[in-house]
């Protein structure tokens, strides 16, 4: 069990690495610019649907309360 633990963990970390690395990535001589512009664009696009979830939920509790009252 406590492998099984260990190796989601790893998993885990590994895919946060990558995910830091494609929002910042490293300024090597040789490194294409393009896949920074694409990471960050993806996280807009995250943080935008992550927004209007958040707007619909506080929405909807309001309607539901005028129609309570």
């Amino acid at each position: 069990m406590r492998f099984l633990f260990s190796l989601i963990d790893l998993q885990t970390s590994k895919a946060l690495q990558n995910y830091e690395f494609l929002r910042f990535p490293i300024k090597a001589p040789g490194f294409k610019k393009r896949r920074k512009h694409k990471a960050n664009v993806l996280y807009k696009i995250m943080l935008f649907i992550k927004r209007v979830f958040l707007l619909m939920n506080l929405h909807k509790r309001s309607f539901f309360t005028i129609l309570a009252a």
